[in-house]
């Protein structure tokens, strides 16, 4: 049985999968951005906890896993930090270990933090 929205993270790591392959400057996938837009609690409730936290993650293949840090970080990136913040102890959520991304390309939390506050 999958986790429910499972699908539809599956197809966000899918679209930024075929970015990295086409050399396309990253973007978010347009489904994540209508979901912030559109059904902001979906997003939350729903989404972004199968994004960090699907048992299907640890079968994914190493492109998708790549995929997946990438996202997460363009996540950080767009000033949606605050949708990675996990429900317990609201701390942020680290990418994993060997990702693609050099710990001088991530922001910190406490950066992130100052800008979102500027964008208020």
């Amino acid at each position: 049985m999958k986790t429910p929205g499972w699908d539809d993270v599956f197809m966000w790591l899918t679209e930024v999968a075929k970015q990295m392959h086409d050399n396309r400057p990253f973007r978010l996938p347009h489904g994540l951005t209508e979901a912030n837009l559109f059904q902001p609690r979906r997003l939350r409730e729903v989404l972004i906890p199968v994004l960090l936290h699907a048992s299907e993650l640890s079968g994914l293949p190493a492109e998708l896993s790549t995929a997946r840090s990438r996202l997460i970080l363009g996540i950080k990136q767009a000033g949606l930090s605050h949708l990675l913040l996990s429900e317990t102890g609201k701390k942020p959520v680290q990418l994993p270990a060997g990702s693609i991304v050099s710990s001088r390309q991530m922001k910190t939390s406490q950066s992130l933090t100052k800008i979102s506050r500027r964008r208020c």
